[in-house]
């Protein structure tokens, strides 16, 4: 489950306050202007929107190893795609198959129940099911963002409406060749920018039991449990094993940290 930085942006910033303002407005009338089909959708697991001014003296900065530097190039270096069936079918097959066979397996191991039974299908063809409906949406009313880095997509992750002020993080997979970058807290922070921006006041996820290192990314975001939510993807069987969480968009939420 997966987080990227951006360069400054002024034109962006400009583009991602005005979508705030009108985030609610324009999901009203989409949703008035077309029938959105329900079902549920697999959750998994941002640069800042803004950037702020740069003083006139500048603060005193501790020195950084130089581990902690290359881990910044690294992040800085990813770039975030908007995701289109049409255009990315191949690279979205790919890493959603390598991220579900894995899910599977590990579900299969961990809760003792071979989750392609529970499911109905196997993996890959679960993921070709629902490939159309996971970029379905489109800002402000959700996102999916394949992540590049060193020239392939590595990583993905989305956000996609709940209701009218609670949107779902969802699907973030970093493919294992590009771990150790904390493209995962790239992905997880350029979600709840997004989620913040496009306005929603909250946001939930879900998450398997096994999956302890983004349960931390999540915790140390500001994520808390909560009961299962309505919509999500994960099946029912497996509820009572899972684990659902939730973090609200407020000002009194602490911002997470990013070079």
């Amino acid at each position: 489950m997966a987080w990227a930085n951006y360069p400054p942006d002024m034109e962006r910033e400009s583009r991602i306050s005005r979508v705030a303002e009108l985030g609610p407005q324009m999901r009203h009338e989409n949703r008035r202007a077309t029938t959105r089909s329900s079902g549920p959708l697999h959750s998994g697991l941002s640069p800042a929107l803004s950037q702020p001014l740069i003083a006139s003296v500048r603060p005193h900065r501790p020195r950084q190893s130089s581990a902690t530097v290359h881990q910044a190039e690294d992040m800085t270096a990813s770039e975030f795609v908007k995701a289109s069936v049409q255009e990315h079918r191949s690279d979205l097959l790919s890493l959603n198959v390598a991220y579900m066979t894995w899910l599977f397996t590990e579900v299969d191991k961990f809760l003792g129940a071979r989750c392609a039974d529970v499911v109905g299908m196997e993996a890959p063809e679960y993921v070709a099911s629902v490939l159309d409906k996971l970029c379905a949406s489109s800002p402000p009313e959700g996102i999916f963002y394949l992540v590049k880095r060193q020239g392939q997509f590595s990583a993905m992750g989305g956000l996609r409406s709940l209701s009218a002020d609670t949107a779902e993080i969802t699907r973030i997979y970093v493919h294992p060749d590009s771990r150790g970058a904390k493209l995962g807290e790239l992905i997880l922070g350029r979600l709840l920018d997004d989620a913040a921006a496009f306005g929603y006041k909250r946001v939930y996820l879900e998450t398997a039991p096994f999956m302890k290192s983004a349960q931390r990314i999540y915790e140390a975001a500001g994520f808390i449990d909560r009961p299962p939510y309505p919509d999500a993807e994960v099946p029912e069987a497996f509820h009572e094993r899972w684990r659902f969480m939730e973090r609200p968009l407020s000002s009194n939420v602490m911002p997470l940290n990013r070079p």
